[in-house]
């Protein structure tokens, strides 16, 4: 008869010495992220760093030559926050940005809603759109600040004078008014096309479920657009808005080729003041206070707005 068998139990794993726990390993993915941190660093943290140190300096075309940059501390910011320029420029871009961002995601909304519908024209329209997104903002403020020219050849001046409605050529973008509408009007349209591409991919995530179901009970277009189709889309469109604040805010080519921020600078957004100041003024130094108080005040309003989106989402 044989003996009984007997299981051997493996001792317990000795403690690390000293009783400290194991360090914990950093996962391979986040080596992945690496390269994007440097681009970061390189392309927006280094850049960001000398604007910040050119704020406090006097630099000027002079200066570079003779390899001058004296310290001059806050002074520059104390001269822009005493300037009216400075003042009256905040609600204009405000405005500005307020309403062509406005115009750009209600007008688009609405045109992606009718593409949305497959019909015999929607390629063709869709490929209109995506063809006036490729036209870069300098070709869009010369063809309309051509339209708008105060002389007979301006084609609108040449309309209103066969039709006798004016009497002698008029100088359009003198007004403020008429000089800011325009702006808006050409920046909103050529940012447009960029809104209904992403509402129609956007709008192409949204079930036909939920429009069968509410089909069933009733519910009218407007009800579905409003309680599916919005809600539904309502994450894209978040932060589709923020990009078009940050691509709006900075606009710079509309505005240099059709009214160069005049008459004056009424018609100046507080980024195209900064390069009024460092080219047109030759005063570097300010212009980058220009620069880093319209960063504070991009950034002021893009934290905020992504932190209640964020919030939004997690409820």
């Amino acid at each position: 008869m044989s003996a009984p068998s007997t299981t051997r139990t493996r001792p317990p794993a000795a403690a690390p010495a000293g009783g400290s726990a194991r360090r914990p390993q950093v996962p391979r993915t986040l080596w992945f992220a690496v390269p994007a941190m440097l681009f970061l660093l390189y392309f927006f943290a280094y850049p960001l760093g000398v604007l910040l140190d050119l704020s406090f300096r006097q630099v000027s075309l002079g200066t570079a030559v003779r390899g001058e940059r004296p310290f001059v501390g806050l002074d520059q910011y104390r001269e822009l926050f005493a300037s009216d320029v400075f003042w009256s420029s905040l609600p204009r871009t405000f405005i500005f940005v307020t309403v062509t961002v406005a115009i750009e995601i209600v007008v688009g909304f609405l045109i992606a809603l009718m593409l949305s519908e497959r019909t015999r024209f929607s390629g063709g329209v869709r490929g209109l759109i995506f063809f006036a997104w490729l036209l870069p903002p300098v070709v869009v403020g010369a063809v309309f600040g051509s339209f708008m020219g105060g002389t007979r050849a301006g084609v609108l001046n040449h309309v209103l004078l066969n039709l006798g409605v004016i009497d002698q050529p008029v100088v359009w973008l003198v007004n403020p008014t008429i000089g800011i509408i325009t702006l808006i009007l050409l920046t909103a349209w050529s940012g447009t096309p960029f809104v209904v591409l992403i509402m129609l991919a956007a709008l192409r995530g949204v079930s036909p479920d939920l429009y069968e179901a509410a089909a069933i009970d009733g519910a009218t277009a407007v009800k579905k657009v409003r309680y599916i189709t919005i809600p539904q889309i309502w994450p894209t469109v978040s932060i589709l808005i923020l990009l078009q604040i940050i691509y709006v805010y900075k606009t710079f080519e509309v505005i240099l080729v059709v009214t160069g921020g005049g008459p004056g600078r009424s018609t100046a957004t507080l980024p195209f003041l900064a390069y009024l100041k460092a080219f047109a003024e030759n005063d570097f130094g300010a212009s980058a206070a220009y620069g880093t108080v319209g960063v504070l005040i991009a950034t002021a309003i893009s934290v905020p707005y992504l932190i209640t989106i964020r919030r939004k989402e997690a409820q």
